[in-house]
């Protein structure tokens, strides 16, 4: 399996971060991941600084999101 790392910004990233965080849940939290919801606040948040949503990181294997990093 090849992992390829790329920043955030392509069509349907939103999306594909969502399906990721999705999948990977776990009931109470206990793996301390982002949670969905905090991922769409993130997204439509007024404040939100449009301009640093390259720092966010995608790393993929196989076309399937398998580990994220942002800057929050």
């Amino acid at each position: 399996m090849t992992i390829t790392f790329r920043n955030y910004g392509n069509p349907g990233d939103f999306e594909l971060v969502s399906q990721f965080l999705v999948r990977n849940y776990l009931p109470d939290n206990l793996d301390g991941n982002w949670l969905h919801p905090a991922w769409e606040y993130m997204l439509s948040h007024p404040g939100l600084d449009e301009s640093s949503l390259g720092r966010i990181g995608i790393w993929e294997a196989s076309g399937e999101v398998v580990t994220v990093i942002h800057y929050e």
